[in-house]
């Protein structure tokens, strides 16, 4: 949390302090993953531990049997689909050193394929984990259903990069189609 505060201070306090807008979330950025992975005994490290070994587990979900603490994290990565496409629209931002996204067209399109992979990456943990707890049980239902529900992200993911990439056209009309493909499987994704 005190990084955290810092790093927004950092941020607000830019102009004043003579430093670039940058500075407090790139700091910010490095020190999350930095803090993580140290491995001094401070700052809670086993709790860190389980949590790499946890997120090492959602990473591998059909390798290994899926425990509450596999599912709990990956729902909980599910959840936050739309931060880890911020942290794509923040890797852009501090790249090129826009201030706003109108000042680089390519940042937060699907251009690189980059936005669509983190769309579904977290769909595809809990559908994979879907999987190995069919395997693992044989019980068609929930696994099976579960993974269904998680495998129409797919598809939507794929309908709203297609409409996304169709969006600078004159012509309107062309993503329509794939509106109505989208609209029906991101009602089923969202149950």
């Amino acid at each position: 949390g005190v990084i955290w505060i810092i790093c927004v201070y950092l941020f607000v306090f830019a102009d004043w302090l003579g430093i670039p807008a940058e500075v407090g979330p790139s700091v910010m950025l490095l020190a999350v993953p930095t803090v993580l992975f140290m491995p001094l005994p401070i700052f809670y490290l086993r709790s860190r531990l389980w949590l790499m070994k946890i997120l090492g587990r959602v990473w591998l979900a059909p390798l290994f049997y899926v425990t509450f603490a596999d599912f709990w994290l990956a729902d909980q990565l599910n959840s936050l689909s739309v931060v880890l496409l911020d942290v794509e629209l923040f890797g852009c931002w501090v790249a090129w050193g826009n201030h706003h996204p109108d000042s680089n067209p390519e940042c937060g399109t699907v251009t690189y394929g980059i936005r669509p992979v983190l769309a579904a990456l977290p769909a595809w943990f809990r559908f994979a984990q879907c999987l190995r707890r069919y395997y693992n049980t044989k019980k068609a239902f929930p696994h099976l259903v579960n993974a269904g529900k998680y495998s129409t992200s797919f598809f939507v993911v794929f309908f709203s990069s297609l409409a996304s990439s169709l969006k600078g056209d004159d012509d309107e009309s062309n993503s329509t189609g794939y509106y109505i493909a989208f609209f029906p499987l991101d009602r089923v994704c969202s149950c």
